[in-house]
Order: structure tokens, then sequence, then C-alpha cells
């Protein structure tokens, strides 16, 4: 056959867009909001996290003096933290604007959401950070949390509940050992944060007793085992964030006729108290 009127010989529309569009595959926000958080300071982007000290009780006999000594000075710790500048730009050209409706608004909650996803690996990066470690033979068990807690209690870093934040894998691994009542306390009450007005939490897969269970992705690894981590929200890690993201706006002419778009947001998150968490490692 030949010389046919074929599809390729008239000239027609040649994409058409979906009404619909996939939501982004990208990780939600989930552990910022299980851990301490203040607002970044007003005048100054360095906050110390202090850690209180204690004193020993002697016992003396009858009539002697009592001689001074390491047990009678009190000592604070602290842990400096400086608020760093988590910043996403984009550029949209007139003709993106003009012929394909990209608005200010969507980049916008778009930057928006990636700032989230940053704070949350700044946090899950700590993990390796913790001297104590849970290590499961191979899988990951309840035995490992039981283990991580009680490290952080014979730290007398206890609190009345816990949180653990672990890999996809190891969720499978221990998903049948969980219930499912719902998460305690997901965000710290009071918190002036970004995410106080988060209405539920996000990554919630159960509890074991007192430690709710949160999957994460991006966990670090170490040694072909991904690093979880229990914790004792009230203590472990201190955090510092603005309590919005600021956005600007900027028109550029004869540099390329496009508005430039920047969100920015000052935030640290700091490993506080050492012994509040523990590591908790299974294969990856």
């Amino acid at each position: 056959m030949s010389f046919e009127t074929e599809l390729a010989n008239i000239i027609g529309q040649t994409d058409v867009v979906s009404s619909a569009i996939a939501k982004g595959l990208v990780d939600r926000i989930v552990a910022v909001p299980l851990i301490y958080q203040e607002p970044v300071p007003e005048n100054t982007p360095v906050k110390l996290w202090r850690g209180e000290g204690s004193l020993v009780a002697e016992a003396i006999s009858e009539s002697a003096t009592y001689t001074a000594s390491a047990n009678s000075e009190l000592t604070q710790t602290s842990v400096s933290a400086t608020a760093a500048k988590n910043v996403v730009l984009s550029k949209i050209t007139v003709e993106a604007a003009r012929f394909r409706q990209l608005t200010p608004g969507k980049i916008f909650q778009l930057q928006g959401e990636a700032i989230a996803r940053l704070l949350d690996d700044n946090l899950i990066a700590l993990s390796t950070g913790l001297s104590k470690s849970a290590t499961a033979t191979s899988t990951l068990t309840p035995q490992e949390f039981w283990d991580a807690m009680y490290w952080i209690e014979a730290g007398n870093a206890a609190g009345s509940s816990y949180r653990a934040l672990i890999s996809a894998k190891q969720a499978n691994n221990i998903r049948g050992f969980l219930s499912n009542s719902g998460a305690v306390i997901w965000s710290k009450p009071g918190s002036e944060s970004i995410f106080a007005g988060l209405q539920q939490p996000n990554g919630y897969i159960g509890s074991l007793g007192s430690i709710d269970v949160y999957q994460v992705n991006g966990l670090p690894t170490s040694g072909g085992d991904d690093v979880g981590m229990l914790f004792n929200p009230d203590n472990a890690f201190g955090g510092m964030y603005d309590p919005s993201i600021s956005t600007q706006s900027v028109w550029v002419g004869a540099g390329g006729l496009y508005t430039e778009l920047t969100s920015y947001h000052f935030s640290k998150v700091v490993e506080w108290i050492d012994r509040g968490g523990c590591q908790i490692k299974s294969d990856s």
C-alpha cells in the first residue's frame, strides 16, 4: 500500500495533558513534630540547650567537718545551636506563566514542602550520633526496642513514653507486633514551630506499649544496617524553628523575563541529651 492519508499527514494538537496530575513522590514530614521545640531567638541565631548538673550527698560522722569536693560543685552542660538558613529558589518564565498557567502559589507550595522534608532529614540524620545502640542479629524484633528503652532508663533519661523512627524494612519486620490504638502524643504541646498546626501524625504505624513507632525514609545506614532510633521526646533532641516560611517574589526583566520565587526558613536541631536516645539497628 502507498499514498494513504495517514495521521502524520494531518496537522493537529500533538499533546494533551491529563486533567489529573500524580502527586509528587516525596517523603512526608514525620520526625520533626515528635521532638521538643522552641522558636528561633529574635536577635541572635544562637541558642544554648542546657543540661542540669547534680550534687552528691555524703555521710559524715558527728562533729566532723564537711570538706567541699567535686560532690559539692554544680556544673551545668550546654549544647550550642546556630540557626541555619534553608533555601529553595525557582524561576518562572513568562512563557510558563502565560501558556501553562504556572502560578507563584503553586511554586511556593512545592518550595514549602521541600523545606519541610529537609527539616525532617536533618533530624533523622542525628540517629548515628547517639552513643548507645541496640542491634538485631538480623531482622528487627521487639527485643531491640526493649533494649533501647533499657539504655535510656539506665542513663536516668527515662520518659513517660517514647518515640521510635525506623525504616520501611524495619517496619515490615516489626509490624505484626504492633498495636494500632493511635499515637499517644505525636506533637509536643504548646509548640510554636511551623508544625504546630498539624492535625494528625504522618508515618505512624503502631505502638509497642509506651513506644509510638513511626516509619521514615532516608534513615542512615552503617555496616549493612539501617540505623533507626528510639528516644525520649522530652530531652533527646532540641529543635528551634521559625514559625513560618518566608517568601520573596522578584520580577526580572533584562535578565530573561521571568519571576524569581524564593522561600527560606531558619532552623536548627541538635542532639540535646545523648542518654535520652538509643540507636536501633538491623539489616538493611
